[in-house]
């Protein structure tokens, strides 16, 4: 990587982290009560591009918005150099070099205003959703021993199993609906608040070869009462209550590198505001 540049990834301090946070948390509890009892935690998982906003937002339907769904790349904008490492992650060198620059330096704030959000939802006890890749699964494995320490009944995985073919698709539709709405912005000259991220091929495909066997290490944990492998037309291709002593890997890698053509399901548009 070339180190002319400033490097931006650290430059947030703890205070920052908690600010975004407690933000984040009014804004989510707003209009949601913890669960008295049976709480829940769902680990959405699947390519990058599968289609999970979608799929989350049927979930919350189904818990009546009384669920809470945490993504951490909901929290890169707020990085207190956000647009400076956009900017930086522009430049024809740099992009050449690591296409998912700006993803890469806005990572360990990110997490962290995950991580701690996640937290305090917990020990608050509300119903929880996590979206995330699960492309390893060693984060997931303890967070759902932690989530059933502090009295929750159960830890699900739900997995959208687009075909990589559709997802990589997805992944260029979204790409270029963000970069549009980023340029409205410019143009009306208000603050930028969207930020583009595009993503390596590289890396895309690292976790279409992780994946599969990230979601077996899941299900052999045994930390998890319930995992599923749904399309975006929620049509059930795997289902753990009903076949546990099925491996879901093998099925979910089949599923990865067969091309289908289902009914497109677009993700929700990001719009300049």
């Amino acid at each position: 990587m070339n180190e002319k540049f400033n490097d931006y990834s650290d430059a947030f301090t703890a205070k920052d982290v908690k600010a975004v946070i407690e933000d984040k948390f009014e804004t989510l509890t707003e209009d949601k009560i913890p669960a008295v009892q049976s709480r829940i935690v769902i680990f959405m998982g699947g390519l990058p591009g599968a289609g999970k906003s979608n799929s989350i937002e049927d979930i919350k339907v189904e818990y009546k918005k009384n669920i809470i769904a945490v993504d951490i790349d909901e929290y890169r904008k707020d990085h207190p150099k956000s647009n400076d490492i956009y900017e930086i992650g522009e430049m024809p060198e740099i992009k050449a070099e690591e296409p998912s620059y700006y993803s890469i330096k806005t990572n360990k704030f990110a997490r962290r205003v995950s991580r701690g959000l996640l937290k305090k939802l917990r020990e608050a006890g509300y119903n929880v959703i996590i979206d995330g890749t699960l492309r390893s699964p060693r984060y997931a494995i303890r967070a759902a021993r932690i989530f059933k320490k502090k009295g929750y009944a159960s830890a699900i995985v739900e997995i959208i199993a687009t075909d990589k073919y559709t997802a990589w698709n997805g992944i260029q539709e979204r790409f270029e609906d963000v970069t549009k709405a980023r340029e409205k912005e410019i143009v009306a000259g208000t603050e930028s608040e969207i930020f583009p991220r595009a993503m390596g091929r590289e890396y895309y495909d690292s976790v279409v070869e992780a994946l599969p066997e990230s979601i077996s290490e899941l299900y052999k944990s045994g930390e998890f009462e319930r995992i599923r492998i749904v399309d975006r037309q929620n049509m059930v291709y795997y289902d753990s209550a009903k076949t546990p002593d099925v491996d879901p890997g093998e099925i979910l890698r089949k599923l990865l590198e067969e091309k289908r053509s289902p009914t497109i399901v677009k993700e929700p548009k990001i719009e300049a505001k």
